[in-house]
């Protein structure tokens, strides 16, 4: 997994999300995919990767139906920035945790 994008992930609700979604920047990765992998398909531009994801539908562009749900139940997501772009996935708190968990120890690994 890329260390830059595990040190920037970052936990968000829809409200900080809803933006990106307006300007037609966010992308969401299905839940259980690899966000960091897609994430570093585009960072890269790998046409190939990011067309086949997109194609399977392991990422998709929400609709706002999809929106309505989301910003009603409340969820959170974790969150990557490529800009432009914004890559996100429904997440709950323990699965958040392992990531926080990765993040100390990239940061550890930094200070060492």
């Amino acid at each position: 997994m890329n260390e830059k994008l595990l040190k920037e992930a970052d936990w968000c609700e829809w409200a900080d999300l809803h933006d990106s979604f307006i300007r037609d920047m966010l992308f969401a990765v299905e839940e259980g995919g690899d966000i960091f992998s897609l994430a570093e398909a585009i960072a890269s531009n790998d046409t190939e990767i990011i067309g086949k994801a997109i194609e399977t539908g392991r990422v998709f562009r929400p609709d706002g139906y999809q929106v309505e749900q989301w910003r009603k139940d409340k969820l959170r997501f974790l969150t990557l920035i490529v800009s432009p772009f914004v890559i996100i996935q429904e997440m709950d708190m323990a699965s958040y945790a392992k990531i926080l968990k990765q993040q100390a120890e990239v940061l550890k690994k930094d200070q060492l």
